[in-house]
């Protein structure tokens, strides 16, 4: 029996089909996401031993920002801020996190509020970086971020002799997240 299989095309049949989806709102990854915990040293030994490295701390505040090839996991340390009191409620937790946008970030938090999201009430003046900021699953912060130019140029800073783009284990981009409720 020959169990060959026709193709019209030339190139290799990947068992997959590409699927394009309408992007309205010019949604282009995520930036990073933001981590809180009644004991923030777990998070930090965490990521470490998942290959991230302590590339950057905010300026003023317990804030470090862990890297590993694209992706940018942030531990906030804080104890009386919105990450603080999501992570009492929820124990340790993605308190928040950040999508960047093509289309102007303004323009896309006019059109979440206008299709019934709602704006952060709970001590929006801690949130991580100077972005408009919108509830997201489960109540959590969601930073609207511009995809152009640096969103940690503001309030953070390099730590001393750490590589700014390590490479880890060699975890490059995330695609996707699930965060339950």
């Amino acid at each position: 029996m020959n169990a060959s299989v026709a193709s019209t095309s030339s190139a290799p049949n990947l068992g997959m089909q590409v699927t394009t989806f309408e992007n309205p709102m010019g949604i282009d990854g995520f930036e990073f996401v933001e981590f809180a915990a009644p004991d923030s040293k777990l998070l930090h030994d965490f990521f470490k031993n998942m290959g991230f490295s302590a590339t950057l701390r905010h300026k003023t505040r317990p804030i470090t920002v862990y890297r590993q090839g694209g992706v940018n996991f942030l531990v906030n340390e804080e104890t009386d801020g919105f990450a603080a009191d999501f992570a009492r409620q929820h124990g340790p937790c993605a308190s928040g996190f950040a999508i960047r946008f093509a289309k102007p970030v303004d323009e896309v938090f006019t059109t979440v509020i206008g299709n019934g999201g709602e704006a952060i009430t709970h001590k929006p003046e801690t949130r991580t970086i100077r972005v408009p900021v919108v509830k997201g699953i489960g109540d959590c912060m969601l930073y609207l971020v511009p995809n152009s130019g640096d969103p940690y140029a503001e309030d953070f800073e390099p730590i001393p002799g750490a590589d700014p783009n390590p490479k880890g284990f060699g975890l490059t981009f995330l695609d996707h997240l699930t965060h339950n409720v």
